[in-house]
């Protein structure tokens, strides 16, 4: 069956015979009734009642009929409001609202300042603790034929501002920009090496590998791999806590060290190691 929807919100006071009248000259009804007799049946508040009438309009007819049409009520019918066919079915449902006031947590937000390159060895310390706000809100329910159907917040007074929790972060959190900024550059790089206390064979790996790891690019940060030689950060602070990941001098000196203590580069860094075997052989140390 289908159905159109109307709403009304006239005033109560006016008479009946008035809307009536005023329906008549909207909808061009001249005269209430056209000689047949129709069958409308109207379900309203719980009832279903049948009705014969000679009304023209489903409107017209309603009120004539003693059915409420006010700003609560809307109707549903498979007749047109401008005109009543026979065996008509009316449904008239009532809306009614209730004001309510609620209060509401607000919460906090955390800010944390830092950033972790390797969570587990970074500490957190809390800086201010957070606090949730307060606030009222006016809400609307409304209902049909007496059931809930919805709200919606009218109105709001913050009664308490939120307050953030910040958190600070130590240990782990070295950033690309903590460093001179000298992007990929082979050149200032290879000449660093050239200065470092090392054998012709530990310098030509070190470029190496800096080339085919990060591009001589001792900010590189792309990825999970970091800094000149593409350390994982974990690894990393697990070994020099202090140390940060992106000075190309210190990623030099670090990882010399760390090979000549018995790290292996065929598993540190597989894939450029093989590149360096295929043209150069075996570092004389590993054979």
């Amino acid at each position: 069956m289908s159905f159109s929807n109307v709403a009304f919100a006239e005033n109560k006071e006016i008479k009946q015979e008035d809307i009536v009248q005023d329906l008549r000259e909207i909808l061009g009804i001249q005269d209430s009734s056209d000689g047949k007799i129709k069958v409308v049946t109207v379900s309203y508040d719980s009832e279903i009642v049948t009705h014969l009438t000679r009304g023209l309009s489903t409107t017209e007819t309603l009120i004539d009929l003693g059915y409420p049409l006010a700003s609560r009520n809307r109707f549903f019918s498979n007749s047109p409001i401008d005109r009543l066919y026979n065996e008509t079915y009316v449904l008239i449902r009532t809306y009614t609202t209730e004001i309510a006031k609620v209060f509401v947590s607000i919460p906090f937000e955390t800010i944390t300042e830092g950033k972790s390159l390797c969570s587990r060895m970074t500490n957190k310390r809390v800086e201010q603790k957070g606090e949730r706000g307060k606030k009222v809100q006016t809400i609307e329910k409304y209902f049909l034929d007496g059931e809930y159907i919805s709200e919606v917040v009218v109105d709001e007074e913050v009664i308490k501002d939120p307050v953030n929790e910040i958190i600070s972060l130590s240990g782990g959190t070295h950033s690309p920009d903590s460093v001179p900024q000298i992007g990929p550059n082979c050149a200032h790089w290879e000449a660093v090496i050239e200065k470092i206390n090392a054998t012709e064979e530990e310098k030509g790996w070190l470029k190496f590998t800096m080339r085919w790891e990060s591009g001589c690019n001792a900010e590189h940060n792309r990825g999970t791999y970091k800094g000149l030689f593409q350390w994982e950060p974990c690894l990393w602070y697990r070994l020099y806590p202090t140390d940060n990941i992106f000075s190309g001098e210190t990623q030099i000196v670090n990882t010399l060290n760390k090979v000549r203590a018995g790290a292996n580069p065929r598993y540190m860094w597989p894939a450029v190691y093989k590149k360096y075997v295929t043209q150069y052989g075996e570092l004389s140390w590993l054979q």
